[in-house]
């Protein structure tokens, strides 16, 4: 976590680390606890294609990933979720606690998050929060695609 601060600090991002007494299961239940609206909730997941692994940073209120939606994104055929194994592997957390800053992995951005002046994601580290402007979390990630809006789905929200 130290690390995760340094970095955020050192990069002059807009953030806060918030803690919790109590890990969340759902983007639903981390928007109720938190207090926000499920879309600026950010979940992480991490993917496995034929090319390698990426990192989605979604939007909560998008609901299930559509594996289809980031062939085109990747230029990959197959697209899965990376196994429980995997993701420990890859970022050191557990599926559920993996966290927005995925430096070492490329990262598809749902632009969904944009229309919020901060989204909550995964610290890496369970019962934690990462508040973030979604710029930030963009800026910070090595970024290789977006997830683009569906249509007629709203504006920013500050």
């Amino acid at each position: 976590m130290e690390q995760l601060i340094a970095f955020l600090q050192e990069q002059q991002a807009d953030f806060e680390i918030i803690r919790h007494e109590r890990s969340f299961h759902t983007a639903k239940e981390g928007a109720e606890a938190l207090g926000i609206e499920l879309g600026q909730t950010a979940p992480s997941l991490i993917v496995k294609t034929e090319a390698g692994f990426f990192a989605v940073m979604l939007s909560g209120a998008g609901g299930r990933l559509n594996m289809n939606r980031l062939k085109p994104i990747l230029g990959v055929q197959q697209v899965k979720l990376a196994s429980p194994v995997e993701v420990e592997e890859l970022t050191g957390s557990k599926p559920g606690d993996v966290g927005l800053m995925q430096r070492s992995l490329p990262t598809v951005v749902d632009k969904r998050l944009f229309r919020f002046r901060y989204i909550f994601g995964g610290t890496g580290v369970p019962d934690t929060t990462l508040k973030i402007r979604p710029e930030d979390a963009v800026r910070l990630n090595r970024i290789a695609g977006y997830l683009e809006e569906e249509a007629n789905e709203g504006r920013r929200v500050d």
